[in-house]
């Protein structure tokens, strides 16, 4: 499902950092998270499985911070304070959030320099890959260029996804992920995170269904 706020004023948060990365660079985080506290940028979220969207209150923001280890693709995960950013941070679902789930308001206003309508076509969801056309490709399958890429940088090919699924599918005994990340580097051959393999297999808007 493709969940995206009717004024088109409102702009996925992760999108509006890659934005801000290009003019702020490494202040990005902290230019941010600056606006979102003093609720100089309004911000609302839509959570997954949720039919409307919430105001998301400066005082949110006070005990958290920004991890984009993985901007680039499209991932911006909003954690606690204490947490340490990086590939091998753990996901915790009790202090962690999908910033794929976090809309601003008009970022342009706050930041002019941020022309977005000279720029490329907002990014949505559906093209950060959380709709029914992103597991398309997955199914078909990344090109070689893509897949080596993702294989030098820690990642999981599409191929790789797709064999690690149908593999915990037919072993419904590997129910947690402290069982299942040693089996599936060996079968995958990949030396992928422990965050990297939750997010692929575990979290539960991608997990098989047997550990849903």
């Amino acid at each position: 499902m493709v969940r995206v706020l009717d004024e088109p004023g409102w702009q996925l948060l992760p999108e509006t950092y890659k934005l801000l990365s290009t003019r702020a660079g490494p202040s990005t985080a902290f230019e941010l998270m600056a606006k979102l506290k003093s609720d100089k940028l309004s911000c609302r979220r839509w959570p997954a499985g949720s039919s409307q969207c919430e105001p998301v209150l400066a005082s949110f923001w006070e005990s958290r911070q920004f991890d984009a280890t993985w901007i680039c693709d499209g991932w911006l995960d909003i954690c606690s304070a204490d947490a340490v950013p990086g590939p091998g941070r753990p996901w915790n679902p009790l202090t962690d959030f999908d910033g794929r789930e976090f809309y601003v308001w008009e970022p342009e206003k706050v930041w002019p320099t941020l022309d977005t309508r000279k720029a490329k076509p907002r990014t949505t969801r559906k093209a950060l890959g959380t709709d029914s056309a992103s597991a398309a490709a997955t199914e078909a399958g990344d090109t070689a260029a893509v897949a080596g890429k993702r294989k030098r940088r820690g990642k999981l090919t599409a191929e790789q996804i797709r064999d690690g699924r149908a593999y915990l599918h037919d072993h419904p005994e590997l129910i947690s992920p402290k069982q299942a990340y040693p089996v599936l580097r060996k079968v995958l051959e990949s030396g992928a995170s422990n965050t990297t393999l939750w997010r692929a297999f575990f979290q539960k808007k991608t997990a098989p269904f047997h550990l849903v």
